[in-house]
């Protein structure tokens, strides 16, 4: 769990970087059907965080919280 944590965390870190420093080709990036399926590893990571967040911890609080999340980006993603 502490693990899947880190990575997580990580994730988002290195999306944040991404988007502070380039993101003119961010931009580029999610308008491109070849590059932009990428960023639907952070709808994924964001549910089954979700989901273990119940099965392993029941925090099902924190796992709510992050389902929505994973919906809205989602969501943002496809449309």
């Amino acid at each position: 769990m502490l693990l899947n944590l880190l990575f997580y965390a990580a994730l988002v870190v290195l999306l944040g970087i991404r988007c502070a420093r380039f993101p003119g080709r961010l931009r580029e990036d999610f308008t491109s059907h070849a590059r932009s399926a990428g960023f639907f590893t952070t709808v994924a990571a964001t549910g089954v965080l979700g989901t273990e967040l119940v099965l392993r911890v029941a925090e099902p609080g924190a796992a709510w919280v992050l389902w929505w999340v994973a919906l809205l980006l989602w969501l943002g993603l496809v449309y």
